[in-house]
C-alpha cells in the first residue's frame, strides 16, 4: 500500500464519519489531489486486496473492511503494491 492508497482509506472512512455516506469520486480527487483515473485505479487496488467493498453499479457505495479499518487505525501499509502510477 502506497501513501495514495491510506489516504484514500483515511478520507473515506472520515468522510462518512462525518457524513453518513461515502464520498463521491469528484470529492476523492478534491481531496487527494489526483484525477478520477488514478483514484479508480487505487480504489480497484484497495477492493482487490479486501481493504474495501462496493455495491456494482451504484455511486457511493464504498464501504472500508475490518482489513481496511486496521491499515488506517495503525498507520502502515501491508507491504503490497509500493509503486505508483503517478
Amino acid at each position: 500500500m502506497d501513501a495514495l492508497d491510506c489516504a484514500l482509506l483515511r478520507f473515506i472512512r472520515d468522510y462518512t464519519a462525518a457524513n453518513g455516506y461515502p464520498p463521491d469520486i469528484r470529492a476523492m480527487e478534491y481531496k487527494v489531489g489526483r484525477v478520477r483515473s488514478i483514484i479508480h485505479y487505487h480504489l480497484g487496488r484497495l477492493e482487490s486486496d479486501g481493504l474495501m467493498t462496493r455495491k456494482r453499479y451504484t455511486a457511493r457505495t464504498w464501504r472500508l473492511t475490518p482489513a481496511g479499518e486496521r491499515e488506517v487505525e495503525e498507520g502502515r501499509g501491508n507491504g503490497k503494491h509500493n509503486d505508483t502510477m503517478d
